[in-house]
């Protein structure tokens, strides 16, 4: 039943919908046939060996009793999906319809009732509409060609990716990949380390951009213990030495036993 939340929420966002997915909508799985089958079908219905019914609601099936007449959440997305793609002009505009289509679209005409306009007055536009449609010829729209190079695009992409082998590729990379013992990466860790901690990396990383770290002027003394902050003169840095010792004593130390 989820599915028919995701679908609803595509037919809501047209606009921003790929071409790749629009054409699997309307040329591979022509989604307008496909709920109105769902419609006719009702699966949010369940009727147990002793006749009772259950309906889908919120996750869960409860017992209908009868007495209440309102719509369950997965059929009334599947009624608003419906309207979507019958009255998005995009959707319309590339569907092709045909006499069969018609045909079968035809049949969620009997299931629109009072009872259901109510509760979805959108509908009374649907039932407009085919009422219209029993008169008139479908409107006549060829298929884009611009669908048709993306699904076949598509498909493509969906033959390569169900042609490869996941589970042995999965081994593969486990075995290749991920095999790393705990001495390797304590040496990349170091390694790492020595970067961030050169002179020469900070030299390059802060090449003219020297400041200092109490007034924010043009700095061009560094401290000599821990070699991380750079000051315009003795009197900022003798100030700012309570703010800055916790961290240059960390630093210091940790420069001391890598020397």
């Amino acid at each position: 039943m989820g599915s028919l939340s995701i679908l609803r929420f595509l037919t809501d966002n047209v606009d921003s919908m790929p071409l790749g997915i629009m054409s699997a909508l309307l040329e591979s799985f022509d989604v307008i046939q496909l709920l109105v089958s769902i419609i006719e079908v009702k699966p949010w219905l369940y009727k147990n060996s002793q006749g009772l019914v259950y309906v889908w609601n919120d996750g869960v099936w409860g017992a209908n009793t009868g007495s209440d007449s309102s719509m369950c959440k997965p059929e009334a997305q599947a009624w608003l999906a419906l309207y979507n793609t019958l009255f998005d002009p995009t959707f319309r505009s590339k569907y092709h319809f045909t006499t069969s289509k018609k045909a079968a679209i035809m049949r969620c005409q009997r299931h629109i009732t009072e009872v259901l306009i109510d509760q979805i007055p959108l509908l009374s536009e649907l039932r407009r509409f085919l009422d219209e449609l029993a008169l008139f010829d479908p409107p006549v729209t060829a298929p884009a060609a611009s669908l048709i190079m993306v699904h076949q695009e598509c498909t493509l992409k969906k033959s390569f990716i169900t042609n490869v082998d996941w589970d042995a590729l999965r081994r593969h990379t486990l075995s290749n990949m991920f095999t790393i013992t705990l001495e390797e990466k304590s040496r990349h860790i170091d390694s790492l380390a020595s970067v961030f901690t050169s002179t020469q990396f900070e030299d390059l990383s802060r090449k003219g951009t020297k400041t200092c770290a109490l007034c924010g002027s043009a700095a061009s003394k560094r401290c000599s213990r821990c070699k991380n902050e750079w000051y315009c003169s003795r009197d900022c840095q003798a100030n700012h030495w309570p703010t800055h010792k916790p961290l240059c004593d960390i630093v210091a130390a940790d420069l001391a036993t890598k020397s």
